[in-house]
């Protein structure tokens, strides 16, 4: 029997405080705290920042031809900042994305954090696209 009250938002876990220990999510956007099964709220920004990264480049940061091969590079968590178009991308926009793939999920910003801060330049109409989506995705964390 579950305890307290669980969120389930755009696809997102969010229960703040708890541990979960199954393995869920899609490979492409799967935090490496759920690869090792002991993973809480902070996984959803990993994803956001997954989301983020194929909004601002158009391909995934973490790639392989099948899914244990994704899940050894988000394991890795080497993350390409340097091939085409990333070069073009905002130093703001580079830095939060960063900050939402930091592979210590107690390294990553909060969702109050990315709310919070206008850390990317972008026109009002399209932050306020963004600012939606994400608290629609953790803002239930806060």
């Amino acid at each position: 029997m579950i305890k307290g009250q669980l969120k389930l938002k755009s696809g997102g876990i969010c229960n703040a405080g708890e541990q979960f220990k199954d393995l869920v999510g899609s490979s492409y956007y799967v935090a490496p705290e759920v690869l090792k099964r002991r993973y809480g709220a902070e996984a959803d920004i990993w994803s956001a920042g997954v989301i983020l990264y194929i909004l601002l480049s158009g391909v995934p940061p973490f790639w392989a031809e099948n899914e244990d091969g994704i899940f050894d590079a988000v394991l890795r968590g080497h993350i390409d900042f340097a091939s085409d178009p990333w070069p073009s991308i905002s130093n703001s926009a580079k830095d939060l994305v960063k900050k939402m793939l930091r592979q210590d999920p107690k390294e990553r910003l909060t969702a109050a954090e990315i709310l919070s801060k206008s850390i990317v330049k972008l026109t009002p109409l399209v932050y306020w696209h963004w600012q939606s989506w994400l608290y629609r995705l953790v803002g239930s964390c806060l």
